[in-house]
């Protein structure tokens, strides 16, 4: 279950009335978001819920990550940075690595490299 309901992502991108292709493309990348949390987070299993801050700067990289998503959904397959009739195209590097320095301070263990 997405941290955040597609109704607040459809309000973030003002998106007023979207069909239904785009709800369920809204709920698509809510889902990506989300998993991306919770594989950051890599809480113990039985671990007690988020506590209520916690839950809200979850539910904003969920946003976040969630809209950007929807962006990068909308990239031409292809080379990046050959451009088309829009200019270049840049991709980053690593755009989750922003999102998962948010979410350290929730990290209750971490993984030995």
């Amino acid at each position: 279950m997405a941290y955040v309901a597609t109704e607040e992502l459809a309000r973030v991108l003002k998106i007023r009335t979207p069909s239904t292709e785009q709800e369920l493309a809204l709920q698509r990348v809510l889902d990506g978001a989300t998993l991306e949390i919770d594989k950051e987070l890599d809480r113990p299993e039985g671990s007690d819920p988020l506590a209520d801050e916690a839950l809200a700067l979850a539910e904003q990289v969920c946003i976040q990550r969630a809209a950007e998503l929807w962006f990068l959904q909308e990239v031409p397959l292809g080379l990046a940075g050959i451009g088309s009739e829009f200019g270049t195209a840049h991709l980053a590097r690593n755009s989750w690595e922003k999102y998962a320095y948010t979410l350290a301070a929730l990290k209750e263990q971490w993984g030995l490299a």
